[in-house]
């Protein structure tokens, strides 16, 4: 069973009339083109904060273990600092997504984060196929300090914030939840406002994008759409205001379990010369001039496969986005065509001892390539380690050093799969510091934007530890296995413009992985205002649990790093890392919803600005694979 809550708050006219949302028709229908779906719709005079929560709890009821869930929400929301409250929810800022008001009251109504998060969260226990798709304005909001309106609490939240539900948001539970925002949590979303009422941007091309497909959602990902609708959105708008945030498993086919494992992507932007274009990712996302990246269909093929287009090569390269030439094409690809890198132009080296059928896999990677085993410079070693049970060949897999970071690791075809995984993950870390290095040295002590780290003790605390950017400069500072780490960034200039920064995690496998998978392009920096990768307001339990990898040996410390990207601009780095499963649920945030203006839609697409400033920096540590005692 498929079971669809859809919510559109409409507005009142100057004589009290409730507009259609036209959002939520569309969706309606396209829910009923696509069969099997059944649909709750809390709109017109029904949007009230009572019918949304007595319609999220019948749906958590009713799921079962098979079943698919999708949130829909269309409106306005806020976040403000209650005054008046005991308990948690007077202690943070609140995000709240508005429902319909009593005619005649100007009291603020709506639906908490944390009743939100909570549903949400005992959906995905549930079934484990779960979707929420939010159209409204700071909808990827995280919960920051800083100039956030105080208002006296209603009486409403005054009753919550007695309930332990207010603070227990799935601590313990670990929820892969697709979540689409309709924009990065500072950011606008729009609306068109049509004769019978508004239609948000996002719901109208997410629409669009599936009935393309001839409404295959068993051939759609939602990383190949996020791109496409994210584009389409900038190019109605004239402008990037509006950028539209996927967090979750973006692999993942629409509204299933299923998952395609494709290779990581940036979006495809074609120029106004026929047979180019741009990638949006560049030096300091790790591309080359050389590279070549495969342009794919919206739609994969039978087997789950990429549908290519036409292929992409580098010729020249920015901070942020790489200019390509097009060949092999039919007829232009489409604006936020996904482009995966299909082979860099100096691929990295493995080197192998004694397993002709990786050698042979390694020879189809388009990052790495096999070389004989005493050669320097490699990414990792791999070496017959004898056989296992049922004559199953072994290997051990080193780092460039010769310590070990598999051992006994199967030679069947998946384990060779796994091992090739590994590789090509340590050989992107190598192409993006790489080319961060050729382009520049760490500008931290540069600029106006500052980061510190640390780990919160059992105090709940956070102990700040010291910054030591080489990994040899002396003695690193230690953490635990099972501490908890937090990064703090901080724009101290006195300079309106803003920041975008991303934290990498180099893992002790030598893999990249995406901390702030919340907003995947960048969390958004402001002068004055602190944000943080770890510590969220709205959860109990607070920063990033560091957990010791399962197949690395547990024989002493090892080293580790997190790596800084910060830009003036949102810059992806979806092609690069894959993004750490969240604690919990990010906080849903929503603000007001303006409307499009069509002026300001371009003919086509802008070239987009690139970064004029950007910065990076190491932060190097060594991992005790022993939990902190006490």
């Amino acid at each position: 069973m498929k079971h669809a809550l859809l919510v559109g708050v409409p507005e009142r006219d100057a004589e009290g009339r409730l507009d259609r949302v036209l959002g939520l028709e569309a969706m309606a229908r396209l829910l009923g083109d696509l069969g099997g779906w059944s649909i709750t719709a809390c709109t017109g005079a029904h949007a009230t904060r009572p019918r949304v929560l007595e319609a999220l709890a019948a749906m958590v009821s009713a799921c079962g273990p098979d079943d698919a869930c999708l949130f829909y929400f269309f409106g306005h929301g806020g976040l403000v600092r209650l005054t008046g409250l005991r308990g948690e929810l007077g202690r943070r800022a609140v995000f709240y997504l508005a429902t319909l008001r009593p005619l005649g009251s100007r009291e603020r109504v709506g639906v908490l984060d944390v009743e939100l998060t909570d549903g949400l969260a005992r959906l995905d226990r549930a079934c484990g196929n779960v979707t929420a798709i939010i159209d409204c304005c700071h909808a990827a909001g995280m919960v920051r300090d800083g100039p956030i309106p105080t208002v006296a609490a209603p009486s409403w939240v005054r009753a919550l914030d007695e309930d332990d539900r207010a603070w227990a948001l799935a601590t313990e539970h670990r929820p892969e939840v697709v979540r689409l925002f309709g924009s990065s949590s500072l950011r606008s979303a729009f609306a068109t406002q049509q004769a019978e009422g508004r239609h948000g941007l996002l719901t109208q091309r997410l629409v669009a994008l599936v009935r393309e497909a001839g409404l295959r959602c068993d051939r759609l990902t939602w990383d190949a759409v996020v791109h496409r609708a994210r584009e389409w959105v900038s190019h109605q708008r004239g402008t990037e205001e509006q950028r539209l945030v996927l967090a979750g498993p973006r692999e993942r086919l629409l509204f299933s379990r299923r998952t395609a494992p494709l290779p990581r992507t940036a979006a495809f932007v074609p120029a106004p010369t026929a047979g180019r274009g741009w990638i949006r990712a560049g030096l300091v996302q790790g591309v080359r001039v050389g590279d070549r990246w495969g342009l794919a269909d919206l739609a994969l093929d039978e087997a789950h496969a990429p549908r290519w287009l036409a292929e992409a090569e580098v010729h020249a390269v920015g901070l942020d986005s790489a200019e390509v030439v097009v060949t092999g094409a039919a007829e232009p690809p489409p604006l936020g065509t996904a482009a995966h890198v299909r082979r860099l132009d100096a691929r990295w080296p493995v080197a192998v001892e004694g397993l002709p059928a990786l050698v042979e896999a390694l020879r189809g990677s388009g990052l790495v390539q096999p070389v004989a085993g005493g050669a320097a410079g490699v990414v990792a070693r791999v070496r017959r380690a004898g056989g296992g049970a049922g004559g199953t060949a072994l290997l051990d897999v080193l780092d460039e050093d010769d310590r070990s970071l598999w051992l006994g690791a199967s030679a069947d075809a998946d384990g060779l799969r796994a091992v090739v995984e590994l590789v090509e993950d340590r050989a992107r870390v190598r192409q993006l510091e790489a080319s961060l290095v050729a382009a520049s040295p760490p500008a931290s002590r540069d600029i106006d934007l500052v980061w510190r780290w640390g780990i919160l003790g059992p105090d709940e605390v956070p102990h700040v530890l010291p910054i030591v950017a080489s990994q040899s400069a002396g003695t690193l500072p230690r953490i635990h296995a099972g501490d908890r780490l937090w990064v703090e960034l901080d724009h101290r200039a006195s300079t309106p413009r803003q920041w975008f920064a991303s934290v990498l995690e180099i893992g002790l496998e030598g893999r990249p992985l995406l901390l702030n998978a919340h907003e995947p392009d960048g969390i958004e920096v402001l002068p004055g205002v602190a944000s943080y990768v770890g510590l969220r307001g709205h959860r109990r339990r607070q920063a990033l649990v560091y957990r010791w990898p399962a197949r690395v040996p547990t024989g002493g410390p090892r080293r580790a790093r997190l790596l800084v990207l910060a830009s003036h601009r949102p810059f992806s780095l979806g092609h690069l890392a894959r993004e750490r499963e969240p604690d919990d649920l990010a906080a849903l945030a929503a603000q007001g919803l303006p409307e499009a203006e069509d002026a300001t839609r371009s003919d086509v697409p802008r070239p987009f600005v690139t970064s004029t400033q950007w910065a990076w920096g190491t932060i190097g540590f060594e991992v005790d694979p022993r939990p902190r005692a006490g």
